[in-house]
């Protein structure tokens, strides 16, 4: 049991710090743009709460929507200094 539980730990350890190692070799304009779309979301899904109109089928296009941009913004980031 305990054995199960380093695993477990080790590799939420190891997640996170790929992703703080991501978010760190990313520049301030890229970050940016993450935590204003994080924001979007979050108010857009308050807002949807509000008005009663929480849909899967509408959040699930808004993050993909938001993934494509992101991926697109990151590959331009790091094809930018092979160019």
């Amino acid at each position: 049991m305990a054995e199960d539980r380093v695993a477990g730990t080790t590799i939420v350890v190891s997640i996170l710090a790929a992703l703080v190692g991501l978010w760190v070799s990313l520049g301030l304009a890229v970050q940016t743009l993450v935590v204003l779309m994080c924001v979007d979301m979050v108010t857009g899904i308050l807002r949807a709460i509000i008005d009663g109109e929480l849909s899967s089928d509408i959040g699930y296009q808004g993050v993909t929507r938001k993934a494509l941009t992101l991926a697109i913004v990151v590959t331009g980031h790091i094809i930018e200094p092979v160019i």
